[in-house]
C-alpha cells in the first residue's frame, strides 16, 4: 500500500537525522530534572508520593509545552521538505494520491512526536527509581500511571500539536514556518490562558489552552485532596475532558481545510504582499505587457572595498533583513497583534482582587512590560523565543533560497554579514520597542490615565529593556553560526535559553556566570531609579563585552560556500582572524577581565555572597 510506504520512507528519512534523538534526549534529560530538582522538594513537605498519578501528570503537561518549542522540525521537515529542496516537481507528478501523500506524511510525523513524547515518562521513571532518593517519598510502581499520562495527555497534544505544525509548513512550503505553528500553539498555551484565567473569563481560559496545562493542573491542583493525588489515577473528566475534545476538533479541521486546499501544482510565491499584489491588480503582467526594454550604457566606476562601502553594505544587509522579519506572520504577530495583547494584559492585571490600581508608566513597565532576560513567569516569555525564531530565519536566509554560494562569493567580509543581519534584528526590536510604548498610552488611556510620560518610555524601553533582547540576539546568532544544521541549531538555541532561564533551579546563580543576568532596576515616582540602574549597567556592559567576543567567535566560523566539516571551518577562521578581529577581541578581554574583577571583588571579597539556599 502506498500510504504505508510512504511512512516507512519519511520514518527511515528522520530517524537517520540527529533532530529526533536531540529532542527525545533533550526531553528526557528535562523530565528528569524537573522531577528531581522541581518535584522533589513539594514532595516533602506537603507528603507528595513522588512517583503518584498526580505527579508523572504534572511532569507530562509542563514537559509537553516544552517539548512544543523543540520538536516542530519533524512535522516541517514531512510537510515542507519536497518544496523547500525542489523535489515538488517530482514527487507531484508521481502515481500517489493526495491522500496517501499527505497522509502518509503526517502520520510518520504523529509516530514520531509520540515516540519522542514517550521519553516523558521514561524520565520520570528514571528519576523516581533512580539511586539519589529519599525511599519514603517513592510509592508502588504503577505502569497504568505511566500509561494514562502518555495516553490522556501526551498523544493528544501530539496529535494537535503536529496538525498545527504539519498544515503551516505545508502551506507555507517552508520548515521553518513550523516553529512559527508552535509559537502560536505555545502563546495561547502559557500566556493567553494565564490573563484570561485571572480575569472573568476563568471558565473560557480552561478550554482555550492547546495543551491543557490550566485545564488539567486546575482540576487537579484546586479540587483533589493530598490523598487523591497520590493514589487516584488521571482520568479525563469534566473541564479536562472538554479541552482535549474541542482542541481535537480543531486539530481535524485544520486536517481537512489543509487537504480541500493543498493541490499537487506549481508553487507560487505565498507570501500575504505577493497575494495582494496579484489581487488588485487585476491581471499578471506578461513579458510582453511589460515595460519595453531601453538600452542603457554602464557607467565605468571606480571600486571601492574600503570601510565607507563596508558600511553601506552593512545598511542594506540591515534594510533587508527588517523588512524580510516585518513582512512575515510572526514579525507582524510581534508589532502588532502582542501590543495588543499587552494592552488587554494591562487592563485586566491592573484590576485584580477588585481594586484599581493607578496606572502610572513606571509602574505598568516595570511590573507588566519590561522583563530581565532570565524571566519564564509570564506572556514576556514569547519576545525571547521569537528572537530565537528571527535569528535562524536570517542567518538561514540565504541557504534556504538557494542562493548562498553566490551571497558567498561577492566581496563583502563575514563581518559585515553579521553585522548586518544583527543591525536588522536590532532594528526589529527597536520598532517593538516604538509599539511597547504605543501599547502603553492606549491602555493608560482607556483606564483614564493620561500623565504618559513619554520620557520615561523612552529611557526603560530603549535604555533598559533593549540591551536585553540585544544581548540575546547575539548568544543566538553565535549559536546559529556554529551549528552548521538548522533544526539542530535551532534545537541547541532553544535549550541554551533554556539553561539560563532555569540556570538557578540547576544551582547556578551568580551572575557572572549566567549570560545576560544582572541585579534588576526599579523605578518608583517617590525616588526615581535611585541606585539601582548603576549596578545594572556594570553587569551590562560586563555582559557586553562577553557579547562582543561571542561575535568576533560568531564571524570566524561564519559558513561560507561549502564548508561541510567543523575542521575546515575552524582553518578558515585561523585565516580570518586578521588585526580587526584581534583588536576586537582583546578589547572584550579587556572589558570582561577589568569588570567581572571589579564584580567579583564587590560580590564575592566586600561582600558575603550567599546562594538562595543559603
Amino acid at each position: 500500500m502506498k500510504l504505508l510506504g510512504i511512512v516507512r520512507f519519511e520514518l527511515a528519512y528522520q530517524i537517520r537525522r540527529p533532530w529526533p534523538w536531540l529532542c527525545m534526549a533533550a526531553l528526557l534529560v528535562f523530565a528528569f530534572v524537573n522531577t528531581r530538582v522541581a518535584v522533589v522538594p513539594v514532595t516533602l513537605p506537603q507528603d507528595f508520593i513522588l512517583n503518584s498519578p498526580f505527579i508523572i501528570a504534572v511532569v507530562s503537561v509542563f514537559t509537553c509545552q516544552i517539548w512544543l518549542l523543540i520538536a516542530p522540525a519533524i512535522a516541517g521537515e514531512a510537510a515542507a521538505r519536497d518544496a523547500h529542496t525542489g523535489m515538488h516537481p517530482l514527487t507531484y507528478t508521481s502515481p500517489i494520491s493526495k491522500a496517501e501523500y499527505l497522509g502518509g506524511r503526517f502520520l510518520a510525523a504523529l509516530v514520531l512526536n509520540a515516540l519522542i513524547l514517550l521519553a516523558v515518562q521514561v524520565g520520570s521513571l528514571l528519576a523516581a527509581s533512580a539511586p539519589g532518593v529519599d525511599p519514603e517519598i517513592i510509592g508502588p510502581f504503577r505502569p497504568a500511571a505511566y500509561l494514562a499520562a502518555f495516553g490522556l495527555i501526551a498523544l493528544p497534544n501530539a496529535f494537535i500539536a503536529t496538525a498545527v505544525q504539519f498544515s503551516v509548513a505545508l502551506l507555507s512550503g517552508r520548515p521553518m514556518a513550523s516553529y512559527a505553528g508552535s509559537l502560536g500553539l505555545f502563546f495561547f498555551s502559557y500566556p493567553v490562558t494565564f490573563v484570561l484565567y485571572f480575569s472573568p473569563l476563568q471558565k473560557l481560559a480552561l478550554l482555550a489552552d492547546p495543551i491543557g496545562v490550566m485545564a488539567i493542573m486546575n482540576e487537579m491542583m484546586s479540587d483533589w485532596t493530598i490523598v487523591e493525588k497520590n493514589v487516584r489515577m488521571f482520568t479525563l473528566e469534566g473541564p479536562m475532558l472538554l479541552n482535549r475534545l474541542i482542541w481535537v476538533g480543531i486539530a481535524l479541521l485544520t486536517l481537512a481545510l489543509v487537504y480541500l486546499r493543498f493541490r499537487f501544482a506549481h508553487r507560487t510565491p505565498a507570501d500575504l504582499w505577493s497575494r495582494l499584489t496579484r489581487r488588485f491588480a487585476g491581471k499578471v503582467l506578461t513579458p510582453d505587457a511589460a515595460a519595453p526594454r531601453i538600452a542603457i550604457s554602464v557607467p565605468q566606476v571606480r571600486r571601492s572595498f574600503g570601510f565607507a562601502t563596508n558600511v553601506r553594505q552593512a545598511i542594506s544587509i540591515a534594510r533587508s533583513s527588517f523588512w524580510m522579519i516585518v513582512k512575515s506572520p510572526p514579525g507582524l504577530f510581534l508589532l502588532a497583534v502582542f501590543p495588543m495583547f499587552v494592552v488587554l494584559v494591562l487592563n485586566v492585571e491592573s484590576g485584580m482582587w477588585g481594586i484599581q490600581m493607578l496606572p502610572r508608566t513606571g509602574y505598568i513597565l516595570a511590573k507588566h512590560v519590561t522583563a530581565a532576560l532570565t524571566y519564564f513567569a509570564d506572556y514576556r516569555v514569547i519576545v525571547p523565543l521569537l528572537i530565537v525564531y528571527f535569528a535562524g530565519e536570517l542567518v538561514w536566509r540565504e541557504r534556504d533560497a538557494r542562493i548562498s554560494e553566490n551571497v558567498d562569493a561577492t566581496p563583502v567580509p563575514e563581518s559585515v554579514l553579521f553585522l548586518g543581519k544583527f543591525l536588522g534584528l536590532g532594528l526589529v526590536l527597536g520598532v517593538f520597542m516604538v509599539s511597547l510604548t504605543a501599547a502603553g498610552t492606549v491602555a493608560q488611556t482607556l483606564m483614564g490615565y493620561h500623565d504618559f510620560q513619554v520620557g520615561l518610555y523612552l529611557k526603560i524601553l530603549f535604555g533598559l529593556q533593549l540591551p536585553e533582547y540585544l544581548l540575546f540576539a547575539v548568544l543566538v546568532l553565535l549559536v546559529h553560526s556554529l551549528v552548521n544544521q538548522k533544526h539542530v541549531a535551532m534545537l541547541v538555541a532553544l535549550v541554551v535559553y533554556f539553561l539560563i532561564v532555569f540556570s538557578s533551579v540547576l544551582g547556578v546563580e551568580h551572575k557572572l556566570l549566567v549570560y545576560g543576568s544582572s541585579p534588576g532596576w526599579a523605578f518608583t515616582d517617590m525616588r526615581g531609579f535611585g541606585s539601582s540602574v548603576g549596578p545594572w549597567v556594570v553587569f551590562k556592559l560586563y555582559w557586553a563585552g562577553w557579547a562582543l567576543l561571542l561575535a568576533v567567535v560568531a564571524t570566524l566560523m561564519w559558513v561560507r560556500g561549502r564548508e561541510p566539516t567543523f575542521r575546515k571551518r575552524n582553518d578558515m577562521a585561523g585565516l580570518r582572524f586578521t588585526g580587526r578581529a584581534a583588536g576586537a577581541t582583546a578589547v572584550a578581554v579587556a572589558l570582561i577581565g577589568t569588570l567581572g574583577g571589579f564584580i567579583f571583588y564587590n560580590t564575592n571579597v566586600l561582600n558575603e555572597y550567599i546562594t538562595d539556599d543559603e
